[in-house]
């Protein structure tokens, strides 16, 4: 009885045991599906754009256009500078207060300030400022363009992830369904209706099963993985992915397209994909770039004046006002009467002390003077420079205009791809629907048959495994054809996203 109640006491300890290891793994759990985060297409597609970095140097790209195109604007309007200088010299020098050669320690400060207009210069400023507004078309439509790639990138990666999931799901449904006729053939083995062979054979179908579910699950670990590693989320962080209704996109898909509306959809690519139009605007701007070197065969024009005044401290001393006074002096004596003096008035100077000193303030003021120059500039020979340099402009647009046919072709021959890949998985998808339906009823059929003794276990097995491969083969051309609908819709700049 001892040994009964120690045993009995002993399984009691074990069970509470794994009742608080069950509830503490099931408050885990409940603890990481709280913190999971959880995103639909549209969130997904919200959060490539925020966190991708090559949207984030476009964005500079774009913001350094637009500060070069204001540049060109402000280009219109004057410089202007102010100047000053402070200096010492010792010895014998020159005053510049007043050209005197002087020799002594002598203090110079200088103040001045110029401003220049270009009346002329080739057109330089006005076809500078049409090309800085072509750049920063050029970088807005190259945003775009990288902005479109995301997107198509993250829903590629989100179709990947909702077919792993369903792939996932549609193991671990395979994998009930085997452990069911594993358990039915379990009784129909000890009832006598089928060889134990049978049963061995639903145990390997059982394990096998599970195998599946185990590649599935890593095929699922891993887009979601390529999924957050896209949106920049931590791998730590747990992420759930939000299922799309795959019927309402269905419905929503065109029937086939003819080749009368694939050139429509090309002429209409042509007018709304950002890649075109970007290297459109690269072209024009290289046709602005050789104007601008023509431009340096011109004369150029300018206007400048300024103003300068100075200060020396030989000058800081004090100053008088010399005027002349009318004063009356002997200048001789009468030759026939000596005793007669002759007088005269003369003009005599006489200074005057207006100031003790001759300060910074008073030199400036008393010391400023203006200039205006009009200078014309001839360019006459500068070693062929400008040539060569027109010459390369001219290599510039050229290779702009190729770019631009390039670009055309590239956009052809990836919508040329992009069709044929989409009528291959339209048909596909509509074969894998029949195949599908085909092979359920050959399944349903092929059951009742192996229940009711008229088949065996063999027959039964492959027909299992076809329908199975058959739903493999649905569900991955449902998603095929589903990403493939939406690349041409990319390329028709049908983009809901």
């Amino acid at each position: 009885m001892a040994l009964l109640r120690r045993l009995a006491f002993f399984i009691k300890g074990r069970f509470l045991s794994a009742i608080f290891v069950v509830g503490l793994g099931l408050s885990c759990a409940s603890a990481q599906v709280s913190d999971t985060l959880y995103l639909d297409l549209e969130a997904c597609m919200a959060r490539a754009l925020s966190e991708d970095l090559r949207l984030a140097r476009g964005q500079l790209n774009v913001d350094e256009a637009t500060a070069n195109r204001t540049q060109s604007y402000l280009s219109l309007l004057p410089s202007v500078n102010a100047n000053s200088s402070f200096s010492m010299n010792w010895g014998r020098s020159i005053d510049p207060t007043t050209n005197d050669f002087i020799s002594q320690t002598t203090r110079f400060i200088n103040l001045g300030g110029n401003a220049q207009l270009p009346l002329f210069a080739g057109l330089q400023r006005w076809n500078s400022i049409r090309q800085a507004r072509l750049n920063q078309a050029v970088a807005r439509y190259g945003l775009e363009a990288a902005r479109q790639e995301v997107q198509l990138n993250v829903l590629t990666l989100y179709l990947d992830v909702l077919l792993a999931d369903e792939n996932l799901q549609q193991r671990q449904s395979i994998r009930e369904n085997a452990l069911r006729s594993l358990q039915r053939g379990r009784r129909q083995w000890e009832a006598g209706a089928i060889p134990a062979g049978d049963t061995l054979s639903l145990r390997a179908e059982l394990a096998t099963r599970d195998t599946d579910i185990i590649t599935a699950d890593n095929r699922l670990r891993l887009a979601i993985l390529r999924l957050k590693q896209s949106l920049r989320i931590p791998f730590e962080t747990p992420l759930g992915v939000r299922s799309a209704d795959t019927d309402e996109l269905l419905a929503e898909m065109a029937g086939p397209m003819t080749q009368s509306a694939f050139a429509d959809l090309y002429q209409q690519a042509l007018l709304v994909q950002p890649a075109i139009k970007q290297a459109e605007q690269r072209s024009a701007s290289a046709r602005i770039g050789l104007s601008l070197a023509r431009a340096n065969i011109y004369p150029s024009l300018n206007l400048s004046g300024g103003f300068q005044s100075n200060y020396s401290s030989f000058a800081d001393r004090a100053r008088f006002n010399i005027q002349s006074v009318k004063e009356i002096v002997p200048i001789g004596y009468l030759a026939s009467d000596p005793s007669q003096i002759v007088l005269s008035q003369i003009s005599v100077p006489q200074a005057t002390q207006i100031s003790d000193s001759y300060g910074i303030s008073d030199q400036i003021k008393d010391n400023l003077n203006y200039s205006m120059r009009l200078g014309l500039n001839i360019p006459i020979f500068n070693r062929w420079q400008t040539r060569n340099q027109i010459q390369r402009a001219k290599v510039g647009m050229y290779r702009a205009r190729l770019g631009v046919v390039s670009a055309q072709d590239a956009l052809r021959q990836d919508m040329e791809l992009a069709y044929q890949e989409a009528r291959a998985a339209e048909k596909r998808w509509n074969a894998a629907r029949e195949s599908l339906r085909a092979t359920r009823e050959s399944l349903r059929a092929t059951e009742i048959s192996y229940l009711n003794g008229q088949s065996d276990f063999i027959n039964y097995q492959i027909t299992q495994n076809q329908y199975y491969q058959s739903e493999s083969e649905a569900l991955r051309a449902k998603y095929t054809y589903i990403f493939r609908q939406k690349v041409l819709d990319f390329y028709q700049g049908n983009w809901a996203y």
